[in-house]
């Protein structure tokens, strides 16, 4: 269909998505789609209701990121005597903190790029400096 068509909606949300019209004038070309996201069994928002995707999480160690150094020019340097960008980490608790599982990255597409050593522990009130390899 060669020609000029006016595409015009209205579209006012609802508490179900839908649905939505639209019409190409003159053409016969009507379409009608619901935008609402599928139901899948469990809602991702409740307002109002009891929330549907509440579940106990494992806490999060009470640690720091407390310094960062992300253009390092003249600071302290890494093993091949490099000035790289580094960090520091504080553990504010009075337990030792394993760093097992724990990882750096510089971007979000690789978030498990640079792990901790599975070794690695951040003492009680410890202070830590941390050369990461990215």
């Amino acid at each position: 269909m060669n020609g000029i068509y006016t595409l015009s909606f209205w579209y006012l949300q609802s508490t179900n998505g839908g649905p939505l019209t639209i019409r190409l004038s003159g053409s016969g070309i009507v379409v009608t789609v619901n935008p609402a996201p599928p139901v899948t069994g469990i809602l991702s928002a409740t307002p109002g209701r009891l929330n549907s995707v509440a579940a106990a999480l494992t806490p999060f160690p009470s640690l720091w990121l407390n310094e960062l150094q992300a253009d390092n020019l003249t600071g302290i340097t890494n093993s091949a005597g490099q000035h790289v960008g580094w960090l520091e980490l504080y553990n504010p608790s009075t337990n030792v903190i394993s760093l097992n599982g724990l990882y750096l990255a510089k971007n979000y597409t690789n978030l498990l790029q640079w792990a901790f050593p599975s070794n690695a522990v951040i003492n009680a009130g410890q202070f830590k400096v941390i050369l990461p390899m990215l």
